[in-house]
């Protein structure tokens, strides 16, 4: 049996903490990346049908570490894991076992590479880098806001198969401005802080129109990325789809990822999860957040190696010492 350490890139929130749930499946792709690596493996449930399960381990080192690199597509194996709170066929692995082994006897282990099938993609002039199936098609798109004022948004799109990724970033730059421009537009009190409440709203807002939109609602809740803090959705859509979207907002930005996937694909918590915030100079940002919403910026390359020196274990450091 092998068991694994969560890192801190984003909140666990999502996972059923406290519940364990166990299966047997094969293996269908494996694929390590960092922060977090994901093993789909495809399994029977009770009546028999075939469910594409997405679980989610510990980034490259770790998942060495464990001896998951052992594991190999057609394998046969047991898992046991944190299922989702919403239901859908995702889970955080606590441990897996080889059943059977789809290598030959005395065959080694395959090296296990980052998944080849989607590739990190960076735009440092729109402060992220995220995960995506192939190049994405950019445009440009006007962006109406909760108070009126309309701003600059570049959306990043790609379809593999029948399956539709984004990220929009939404650009807030010159906020005092165009709400400054709108004044006498306005017939009610307050116009100078719209810029101000624009921002803050920013998050609950889009969250709504994902809402509007129609669908079930299975998951709805606060979330973060890098202690980033945002918000994440689920939503079974009328034509049984599903919508997976994540919401953050940092400095003037804010970023908006969704994943629209047919019925039977397996959670897209890979894709949300997979963003990176950064600075203007290019580098990623992650914070130490109090609960008053306070926060301060932490040295990403001291708290990573620190982890490595501790064999993956993030509590093992006190992260204070990690501030900037």
């Amino acid at each position: 049996m092998l068991c694994g350490t969560a890192q801190a890139h984003h909140s666990y929130g999502p996972y059923q903490i406290g519940t364990e749930i166990q299966f047997e499946g094969e293996v269908t792709r494996v694929g390590l990346a960092n922060p977090h690596s994901w093993i789909y493996v495809d399994a029977e449930n009770e009546n028999g049908e075939l469910v594409s399960w997405a679980l989610e381990g510990a980034g490259i080192g770790r998942f060495r570490e464990s001896g998951w690199d052992g594991v190999a597509i057609g394998d046969s194996v047991g898992i046991s894991c944190v299922p989702l709170r919403s239901g859908d066929p995702g889970c955080y692995i606590r441990d897996i076992e080889i059943i059977a082994s789809s290598r030959a006897v005395g065959e080694p282990a395959p090296e296990i590479a980052e998944d080849s099938s989607w590739t990190r993609f960076e735009y440092k002039d729109q402060n992220f880098r995220a995960n995506l199936p192939h190049e994405p098609t950019i445009t440009t798109e006007s962006y109406l806001s909760e108070y009126g004022g309309v701003f600059p948004s570049t959306i990043y799109e790609a379809y593999d198969g029948d399956s539709y990724y984004s990220v929009t970033v939404v650009n807030f730059a010159n906020a005092k401005q165009v709400y400054e421009d709108m004044s006498e537009q306005v017939n009610v009190p307050g116009p100078h802080n719209f810029w101000l409440y624009m921002q803050l709203g920013a998050i609950d807002y889009t969250a709504r129109q994902f809402r509007l939109r129609g669908g079930e609602v299975i998951y709805d809740a606060w979330h973060a990325i890098d202690f980033i803090e945002g918000h994440k959705l689920s939503i079974i859509n009328p034509d049984n789809s599903r919508t997976y979207a994540g919401i953050y907002r940092h400095a003037d930005r804010l970023f908006v990822l969704e994943a629209t996937v047919p019925e039977g694909e397996p959670s897209q918590a890979g894709f949300l999860e997979s963003l990176h915030i950064l600075d203007d100079e290019g580098e990623r940002v992650r914070y130490l957040l109090q609960p008053d919403h306070s926060r301060q910026r932490l040295d990403i390359e001291a708290e990573n190696r620190a982890r490595e020196q501790n064999n993956g274990d993030e509590t093992a450091s006190d992260r204070n010492d990690f501030v900037l």
